[in-house]
């Protein structure tokens, strides 16, 4: 079972994010569009997981994001990954102003190596997946757009992170929650 750990995203917030996907419509022949209602903040991807070890990882998240607060997700600016060169990815910035979504990422990663998950060799950096880049032949067209892109500035209050399956498909992505844990109030 493929499995990630991830933040599900409000409808107010989705509908923002379609928006920036209309905006950028004319690279539609080399963007791959993530559908609004499969995207998500992941906090941790743990790919394949054997069905013996689903049990563990429950326990091992629960641990992780206990005592944790909720808080909120505020969208900001679009950009690309790499930072230069050809696009690969197309994302919109999220931040947390009182840290609780970081220090989620890092207990995450550290409980996780704890049995066995690789730790993330990167510092996170905490982004929605807009596009994937089929070949980005535009000559920096694309990221340049992109960095033009006005997002509006959505709030979400975050309350619970989820471990999701992921059953990759021929149409995509087929996303299916598999536990969820709810966070402290502030």
């Amino acid at each position: 079972m493929r499995l990630f750990v991830a933040v599900e995203l409000g409808t107010e917030l989705r509908r923002m994010l379609a928006g920036i996907q209309r905006e950028l419509v004319r690279f539609d022949q080399i963007v791959r569009w993530a559908r609004p209602e499969q995207m998500h903040l992941t906090l941790k991807f743990l790919g394949d997981v054997g069905g013996g070890q689903v049990e563990q990882v429950r326990a091992v998240v629960g641990q992780a994001l206990a005592g944790l607060e909720s808080f909120e997700l505020r969208a900001e600016r679009c950009g690309c990954f790499p930072p230069r060169g050809k696009a690969r990815v197309v994302w919109c910035g999220v931040a947390d102003s009182s840290g609780v979504l970081l220090s989620c990422a890092r207990r995450l990663d550290e409980e996780l190596a704890t049995v066995g998950f690789a730790r993330e060799e990167r510092a996170y950096s905490p982004h929605l997946t807009l596009g994937r880049v089929r070949e980005d032949s535009s000559n920096g067209k694309l990221r340049s757009a992109v960095e033009q892109v006005g997002v509006v500035s959505v709030v979400q209050g975050v309350e619970k992170v989820v471990l999701m399956s992921s059953e990759l498909r021929p149409k995509g992505a087929r996303h299916t929650v598999v536990d969820e844990w709810g966070l402290g109030k502030r």
